[in-house]
């Protein structure tokens, strides 16, 4: 719900409106989940919460940025932790090890041109992902600023349901910045998988920005099996919500990122039902104005 009239654009966008078949783009996109990859950089920043969990925080401090870093790239293999950190029990090293992914994941970019009061929409290849610009409301350090490389979107996946919602993030943007004309967007397919004892989530960053011009956070695909999973929307102390919803299938959020007082989140997820899996399927758009 809106606690309040809010003086930036936020809106739910709903591919229903846009006349697709959101049966027919759930099974598509269930059927392609076999394309989807893990994302080995959210499972080493998990291996280091656990890690710093069971150490002071001088211990940290000691041990140094250049070594969590190297850590999250996967450049220290689990073998070195007890050498690192020796202190660290074995039953901790042991649940270290035996994580699994909890987030599977895609990723292809594009740039939407405003041409004749239309978008023309070219794919492109993938830079390796960075957000450079975005910030989390701790303070803390935030792996998102370095590079990520993740595998791209099939052919088959950059479908005419994902060009309409495309046109349609255009359009929004087009709303509140009529003299846009260029856009690039980072699309990230992605599928949270609720796994028994581990948190499952697709913002473990906690409340956060971006670090783009615009975002539609969590455009939910499919909810199977899990609760929680709640969009919030804070204003410019990061604490008060201005907007708290559980997102359903074929809806997503958008709003301005960069530069605003508006900081997001997205709660974790866990199971309904503990002896059948479990899983929310999302696509999320970064959108950078180019002129």
């Amino acid at each position: 719900m809106l606690l309040k009239e809010l003086d930036t654009p936020i809106s739910i966008i709903n591919v229903i409106d846009l006349g697709i078949d959101l049966e027919k783009m759930k099974d598509k996109l269930r059927a392609g989940y076999k394309e989807y990859e893990p994302d080995v950089y959210l499972t080493q920043r998990n291996k280091i919460e656990i890690l710093q969990s069971h150490l002071s925080q001088e211990e940290i401090d000691r041990v140094g940025y250049d070594v969590w870093m190297k850590i999250y790239k996967g450049e220290i293999p689990d073998k070195d932790f007890p050498i690192i950190f020796p202190h660290i029990a074995s039953d901790v090293l042991k649940t270290i090890s035996s994580l699994q992914p909890t987030r599977m994941r895609l990723i292809s970019e594009c740039e939407l041109t405003w041409k004749e009061n239309s978008w023309e929409i070219q794919r492109i290849p993938c830079a390796p992902f960075q957000q450079t610009e975005a910030l989390i409301a701790t303070n803390d350090l935030d792996y998102r600023l370095i590079p990520r490389k993740f595998k791209e979107l099939p052919e088959y996946l950059f479908d005419e349901d994902l060009k309409k919602i495309l046109i349609q993030v255009g359009n929004k943007v087009k709303e509140f910045n009529n003299s846009a004309k260029k856009l690039s967007i980072s699309i990230h397919h992605t599928l949270i998988l609720c796994i028994p004892d581990q948190i499952s989530s697709n913002s473990p960053e906690g409340i956060h920005q971006d670090g783009v011009d615009y975002i539609v956070s969590a455009l939910v695909i499919e909810r199977n099996n899990v609760y929680g999973g709640k969009s919030i929307i804070y204003g410019a102390d990061a604490k008060t919500p201005l907007l708290n919803i559980t997102l359903q299938s074929g809806q997503g959020i958008f709003q301005p990122d960069k530069g605003t007082e508006l900081w997001h989140e997205v709660t974790s997820i866990s199971l309904i039902n503990t002896d059948e899996p479990g899983y929310r399927s999302t696509i999320g758009f970064d959108i950078l104005v180019l002129d």
